[in-house]
């Protein structure tokens, strides 16, 4: 596959969610070499979806949480400039692992550099977002209705209103160990797209995260096209751009590479993101 068809991505996604699911009730769980969970869903899955999106020869690559480290340089620089798959077979393995609903699948394009489309579907939930173009399409899809296909319809994205501390804020389990000031709810799921696909949805006033490329590249196809803010701590942008200024992607950031140079704060509003990032100012 090499380009976005939606209407094959949607297959795709669902072949990935019956192979999770498969699994779900007693995944068989191993310890990466960071010491994060990996489990067969996420390996057989990332191998089935390899086989539709990994095509060199056509010029066509792809980054994928479970395979990124067995390419070679030339293959990532390439990858990182041509047009690129980026996935994530189970992200919140820990949460899958453990029979938790907070994990989800993602699928990503992009091209020279930019990423251009997006879909984060949550199986146990039903949950769908899916980029067509400069269109967002939700669906509630849940397997157990037997729908192969979902209905989709425009998504309208709901962003919650000041007070903001009757609301709730999102954040990685990385910054659930550093110093934050908010006084109202703060919910640490575990999954970047589970996280991005309720902020989306109305469900977060914001969404703070200190995450790999594939963790947020959906999320990031998305968040352009409903028109949803991504700001660094530091006050620079958040974008589509896979480069410097957004990622770590040297080689020699070891285990840093492919990390966001920072916190990012995602939001509906510049509202919500004052908000947020006051409250990390607060915590330190």
């Amino acid at each position: 596959m090499t380009s976005w068809n939606i209407d094959e991505v949607l297959r795709l996604l669902n072949e990935a969610a019956r192979i999770a699911l498969h699994y779900f009730d007693s995944p068989r769980r191993e310890f990466k070499n960071d010491r994060s969970i990996v489990t067969e869903a996420d390996r057989e899955i990332e191998e089935m979806l390899g086989m539709e999106f990994d095509r060199p020869r056509e010029g066509v690559y792809l980054i994928g949480e479970e395979t990124v480290e067995t390419k070679d340089e030339a293959y990532i620089q390439a990858a990182l400039k041509g047009s690129t798959w980026i996935i994530d077979p189970i992200d919140g393995t820990s949460s899958y692992a453990n029979h938790l609903l907070s994990w989800g699948i993602s699928i990503a394009y992009a091209e020279k550099g930019k990423i251009t489309e997006g879909a984060i579907y949550l199986p146990v939930a039903g949950k769908l977002l899916i980029t067509e173009k400069d269109r967002v399409y939700a669906s509630q899809w849940r397997r157990d209705c037997r729908d192969d296909e979902p209905h989709l319809s425009i998504h309208k994205p709901i962003i919650p209103q000041p007070p903001f501390e009757a609301g709730v804020i999102a954040i990685d389990q990385g910054n659930t160990r550093s110093g934050h000031g908010f006084p109202g709810t703060v919910h640490a799921s575990g999954s970047s797209v589970f996280a991005l696909l309720h902020l989306f949805m109305g469900g977060y006033v914001s969404y703070i995260a200190y995450a790999k490329l594939w963790d947020l590249a959906a999320g990031a196809a998305i968040m352009e096209k409903l028109r949803f803010l991504g700001r660094f701590e530091d006050g620079n942008p958040y974008t589509t751009s896979i480069d410097e200024t957004i990622y770590e992607l040297s080689p020699n950031a070891k285990n840093r590479r492919w990390k966001t140079r920072g916190r990012v704060v995602f939001s509906g509003s510049e509202q919500g993101l004052q908000y947020t990032l006051e409250g990390l100012k607060t915590g330190r």
